[in-house]
This record gives structure tokens, C-alpha cells and sequence, in this order.
């Protein structure tokens, strides 16, 4: 029983030394931590509610300013809006792809925080194929100990429980099937239509929201006879989502831009790091450290068993 399961212990030992080679998880967690990095921004300062909410806002306010605004004031006044006629298709384009990012990123906006404490918190995910590394080499060495004396049995059965509970108290699971989600929201989201839509989208609206600025409420002012302020305030009555996109854009702005390059940044990245497995070497480590610890329980029961025969044995043949 001894040599079975130091047996057993050798083959998961060898087994958590293949994981990272098998699955090329030192590339793909170089590859998924560099994406990880630059969509970061996201989970920081109440991201990505803010995100969402911003995007609300940018649908709303882009679609009152060129569907509707806009084009009553060239009608009113004549001018001629070049960058609302060049811009308008790629944020009409741009509207069905935010409302599926929206609702995606809502969905997994747990799943998404939970990703970034893979494999552990404070430690960046490529410690992950490191740590598969430097557990596969005490297994074997508690298996070679394990063959050699009966009181690596004990280290045996310390090691699996500790494989099991370990990755149960950290919440290895939930965090593999966070990472899963995540994963699958990412495959929808980091696509190269995706990006093309997200940087037109956000180039044509800096253009948009420059020429409105610059050229066409001036002009509107001029042509009303209204001050700043009182153009202001009939933007926001008339167009209160339009008024308060053209506020705030500077702030949004920059922040949608961000976004939409770290989706072009990132599409040659993923296509490796997708291919990385999330769930399956944690139930391949919890399943060897089971398979660890139940034979070496066994080994050390029937040890204990034939340690105590002869005693009872002796004790008998005294009764007798």
C-alpha cells in the first residue's frame, strides 16, 4: 500500500509538472496578463459602473446630437456640418455594439473582479504556471520520501489534504468559473469589428463634439442673438441628453477612447489566451490532492493494522 501510493503521488506529481507545458500556460498568462493590465481601469474607481453608466450617457446624447439636434440646426441656419455627415454612420454602427457590451460587462461585472485575484491575490496570473511548477516538484519529492520511509505516508496525506483545502479556502473554483466567464465575454467583445466599431465610433464623436463646439453653436448663438448661457440652457431644455454629453465629454471622452484601444491592443493576445484553460487544472489539482491524501490515509490504516496484529496476536496466546 506504501509503494501504491507513493505511486499514485509520483504520477500527480509528474502530472502538475506537465500542466503548464501541456496547456502553454507561461505564453498564455504572459499573453491574458498583459490584457488584464490595460482593461484594468475598468474594475478601478466604481468600474465598470461608471462605465456603463458613461455609455448610457454616449448613446443617448450622440444619438439626440446627430439624429436630432444637429441636423435641425444646419437645417435652421445653413451650415454645412462635415464632420456630423462623415462621422454619423460610424456612431449609428457603434450603437448596437455598446448596448451587447453593456449588457455583457453587467453580467460579468463579478466574474470580471474576481479574474484579476487568479491565482491568488497580489500575485499576477503568470505566477500561475510557476506555482503548478513548484508543486509538482514536492510531490515527487514527498513520493520518492514516501518509498523510502513509512513516515513519508504522513507528508503524503499532509500534502493532500493541504492540495484540496488550500485551493478550497481561496475559492479556486469560483474564481475558474469566473475566469471562464469572463473568457467568453471576451471572445465576443475582442473581435476586430468590435474594435474597427468602438475607435470609428469614438474618433467620429471627438470630431462631431469639436465642430458642434467650435463652429455650430456659435453660430447658432450668433444667428439667435443668445449668450452663452442662454444657449445653454435652450440646448439642455430642447436636448438635455445631447447638453449634457457635449458637458461632459471631455471627461467620457478619453475614457471611451481608452477602451475601444485596448480592445485593437489586445485581438493577437487573445488568440492565445483563449486557448488557455482555466477550469480544468484546478479540478485536475483537486483531484490528484484527493487521490493523494485518500491512499495514503489507506496506507497509513493498513500499516496500522499489521503494526498492531502481532500485538494482539501475543496478547491472546498470554490469555490462553
Amino acid at each position: 500500500m506504501r509503494r501504491i501510493a507513493a505511486l499514485i503521488a509520483m504520477v500527480v506529481g509528474v502530472g502538475l509538472l506537465a500542466i503548464p507545458f501541456a496547456f502553454s500556460l507561461f505564453t498564455r498568462t504572459a499573453d491574458a496578463e498583459r490584457i488584464l493590465d490595460r482593461f484594468e481601469f475598468l474594475t478601478a474607481d466604481g468600474n465598470p459602473a461608471r462605465y456603463l453608466r458613461e455609455a448610457e450617457l454616449t448613446r443617448a446624447g450622440s444619438r439626440e446630437l446627430v439624429d436630432e439636434a444637429l441636423p435641425a440646426v444646419a437645417r435652421d441656419t445653413g451650415l454645412e456640418l462635415p464632420a456630423l455627415a462623415s462621422g454619423r454612420a460610424a456612431i449609428r454602427d457603434a450603437h448596437a455594439f455598446s448596448v451587447r457590451y453593456s449588457r455583457q460587462l453587467d453580467a460579468v461585472d463579478h466574474e470580471f473582479r474576481a479574474v484579476y485575484d487568479i491565482p491568488l491575490p497580489g500575485l499576477p496570473l503568470t505566477a500561475l504556471p510557476w506555482l503548478f511548477v513548484a508543486g509538482g516538484v514536492v510531490t515527487v519529492a514527498a513520493a520518492v520520501l514516501a518509498l523510502r520511509r513509512r513516515a513519508g505516508l504522513v507528508v503524503l496525506l499532509v500534502l493532500g489534504v493541504a492540495m484540496v483545502a488550500g485551493p478550497l479556502a481561496l475559492g479556486a473554483p469560483g474564481k475558474a468559473a469566473a475566469g471562464e466567464d469572463v473568457k467568453a465575454f471576451a471572445s465576443r467583445g475582442l473581435s476586430q469589428r468590435a474594435a474597427d466599431a468602438a475607435q470609428g465610433a469614438s474618433r467620429a464623436l471627438d470630431a462631431v463634439v469639436a465642430e458642434t463646439r467650435g463652429q455650430t453653436l456659435p453660430a447658432l448663438a450668433r444667428r439667435e442673438g443668445l449668450g452663452s448661457t442662454a444657449l445653454a440652457a435652450r440646448l439642455a431644455a430642447e436636448y438635455p441628453d445631447a447638453a449634457r454629453l457635449l458637458v461632459e465629454w471631455d471627461v467620457i471622452g478619453p475614457r471611451l477612447s481608452r477602451l475601444a484601444d485596448a480592445v485593437a491592443a489586445s485581438l493577437d493576445e487573445f488568440a492565445s489566451a483563449r486557448r488557455m484553460p482555466i477550469s480544468a487544472p484546478v479540478w485536475l489539482l483537486l483531484g490528484g490532492g484527493m487521490a493523494i491524501s485518500l491512499s495514503a490515509f489507506a496506507a497509513l490504516a493498513v500499516g496500522r493494522r499489521a503494526q498492531m496484529a502481532p500485538a494482539a496476536a501475543s496478547r491472546t496466546r498470554s490469555a490462553r
